[in-house]
């Protein structure tokens, strides 16, 4: 079953989540949550996340990072991101995400797909997270298809797994056009 309930946040020591997203066949899990009953509390994994807030507004906090995000608003998470979300205001807030692993859209370390466009992603500190406020059209096509690899993956109608991968691809392409890699200069040293 492809939506997961979300139970609580079981972590190591050092705050990695000891949960399995999706199986080894299909490495994704879908999540719908009402953070007003209960919050996601701090905590990291080697999975993506991306997230869709369906009503309300949340505080969504990534490696020290804090956002406000409102109704339609997404973020994407990177692996190994440290991140927690709650609650904010008085009306309930329900959000959508989409937890996989990587090699669903890069499939092996040494393919085209993993190297041009999760690579970069994977190893960019800078980009532990990107909040889709759907101010620019890349934003609302971004949160479209992170909508639309959630309904997919909810439905498990026949062929669902290439829909959602498609979804998922199209997400990691529209970061990699439109949050390219920091510059890094040269150490001085």
């Amino acid at each position: 079953m492809a939506l997961s309930v979300c139970g609580p946040v079981s972590t190591d020591r050092q705050g990695r989540e000891l949960i399995d997203h999706g199986t080894p066949l299909f490495p994704v899990a879908c999540y719908h949550d009402n953070i007003r009953k209960k919050s996601v509390p701090w905590h990291w994994h080697d999975e993506l996340e991306i997230l869709v807030i369906e009503t309300g507004t949340a505080r969504v906090s990534v490696n020290g990072a804090d956002y406000i995000a409102k109704q339609g608003e997404g973020f994407f998470i990177n692996s190994g991101a440290l991140h927690g979300i709650w609650n904010k205001g008085a009306e309930p807030c329900y959000l959508q995400s989409v937890v996989f692993h990587p090699r669903l859209v890069g499939g092996s370390v040494d393919s085209i797909l993993w190297q041009k466009y999760l690579e970069p992603l994977l190893s960019d500190p800078c980009r532990s997270c990107v909040h889709f406020t759907r101010g620019q059209e890349w934003e609302k096509a971004a949160s479209k298809a992170i909508q639309a690899a959630w309904e997919f993956c909810v439905s498990e109608t026949a062929g669902f797994e290439f829909e959602v991968r498609e979804q998922l691809s199209k997400l990691i392409f529209l970061l990699s056009q439109n949050c390219p890699a920091a510059e890094r200069k040269p150490s001085e040293k």
